[in-house]
């Protein structure tokens, strides 16, 4: 498969998976908010669960990109040629679209180990910033449609936080708030590091 082919794939991933994440976004607050002013609480419970199935749904297309990615890998292992501009980066993405998830994994993990396990969404937001500031894209810092006041980096972050929580590498009882590196997480890091530096 072409290279342009692969970056197009990669692509249709990111706007499918961010169009859900808005989805997402719009309902936990305008219809949630409205519905729980109005005291209309099975209305409320209604759209929790259309918010639940959208976050599944999300899920679930996030697994499949992960199982492109590794089809995309198991290729090129087999000897198909690699058209990167960096043999360390994953290939780019059309101009447009944001940095993917993945790029989040280990700078989140690095951000909790150098703040001692565990810290703010603020905090670690701002030092995943500092780490990635100079390989995020201009489209990154632009606000979402869904929510004016979130730039795109900071969602893309929190949504490979939770991604990262399923995935045993961050804890799921933490504080509200607090985002904590789990045991796994540390291995996963010191494995991951050195061949994904910064995935751009």
């Amino acid at each position: 498969m072409a290279q342009h082919q692969e970056d197009q794939i990669d692509a249709a991933f990111e706007i499918l998976l961010e169009e859900l994440e808005g989805a997402v976004n719009v309902h936990q607050r305008e219809d949630l908010m409205a519905a729980h002013d109005a005291r209309d609480f099975e209305t409320a419970r209604k759209l929790i669960d259309e918010a639940e199935a959208l976050i599944n749904l999300r899920q679930e297309v996030d697994r499949l990109r992960r199982n492109w990615k590794c089809l995309k890998r198991s290729s090129h292992n087999l000897g198909r040629r690699q058209e990167q501009a960096h043999p360390t980066s994953a290939p780019r993405l059309d101009r447009g679209v944001r940095t993917p998830e993945d790029a989040y994994y280990v700078p989140i993990l690095q951000a909790l180990v150098e703040v001692g396990g565990a810290g703010t969404v603020r905090e670690i937001l701002d030092r995943v910033l500092q780490i990635m500031e100079a390989d995020l894209r201009e489209v990154d810092f632009q606000p979402l449609p869904s929510d004016p006041d979130e730039q795109r980096w900071r969602n893309t972050a929190k949504w490979a936080r939770n991604t990262l929580v399923r995935d045993g590498r961050l804890k799921s009882g933490s504080r509200y708030g607090t985002w904590e590196i789990a045991d796994e997480g540390r291995q996963w890091l010191q494995q991951a590091a050195p061949r994904e530096p910064q995935i751009n």
